[in-house]
């Protein structure tokens, strides 16, 4: 009879081939886990400084809008503009607008300011109508900035409070202004970055400080944020 040889099989014992195997799968997701570490992580903190960076910058604006309005005997004003675009997508910005002497904030609601390309469409309107469009005594301060800052993407106006007014400004055009006197329109700038991240910005009337609050906040609620 043919001898069967005996095979001794170890139960428990992973096969060399196999334990190979797992170490390589291993090797291989801790590569992917540090190629992502390396790309991702400092993408989101660069993008994390570009959001800081932009809001602090409209707080060091202010004070130089305040600074110059009292130096030059000027009034300054921050346009911000919540306008969308022909693609209906929302691309905010702001630029500086300033006048001689001192000129108090008209803002009205039922008939807000254009931007710039709405006034252009509408000055183009009454040209070919032989109609004239009465002359804004305001106009860009490109000393301070040549073109109008977009905010990075992501970054949006939820909305602007004025105190005189009596719900924010939710699109569209609106004004803070400066004046000689020093003082400011007191105002609440909204920022969001997505659903979980907002801030305020504060612009205090009596000395024109704007002071950031890393949440929302409402100029009726502010209490003793400030």
């Amino acid at each position: 009879m043919p001898r069967i040889s005996a095979v001794k099989i170890s139960r428990g014992q992973p096969s060399a081939a196999r334990c190979g195997f797992t170490l390589l799968e291993l090797m291989i997701a801790i590569t992917i886990v540090a190629f992502v570490i390396a790309v991702v992580l400092p993408h989101i903190d660069s993008r994390n400084n570009e959001i800081r960076s932009a809001i602090r910058h409209l707080a060091v604006l202010s004070r130089e809008l305040r600074f110059r309005a009292k130096l030059q005997n000027a009034t300054y004003r921050l346009v911000i503009d919540m306008e969308k675009n022909s693609k209906g997508q929302t691309v905010d910005s702001y630029w500086v607008e300033r006048a001689s002497g001192s000129i108090l904030n008209d803002y009205n609601p039922r008939s807000p300011p254009k931007n710039p390309a709405q006034m252009a469409a509408a000055q183009k309107e009454a040209k070919s109508n032989d109609e004239k469009i009465p002359q804004s005594r305001f106009t860009v301060a490109h000393g301070i900035m040549r073109k109008p800052i977009v905010l990075p993407d992501g970054l949006v106006f939820d909305s602007v409070e004025l105190e005189n007014l009596n719900d924010p400004v939710t699109k569209g055009v609106v004004y803070i202004y400066f004046l000689p006197s020093g003082f400011a329109d007191e105002s609440a700038i909204h920022i969001s970055y997505g659903k979980h991240l907002h801030w305020t910005l504060i612009t205090l009337p009596f000395t024109g400080r704007m002071v950031i609050l890393p949440e929302k906040r409402m100029l009726k609620n502010l209490g003793n944020a400030i």
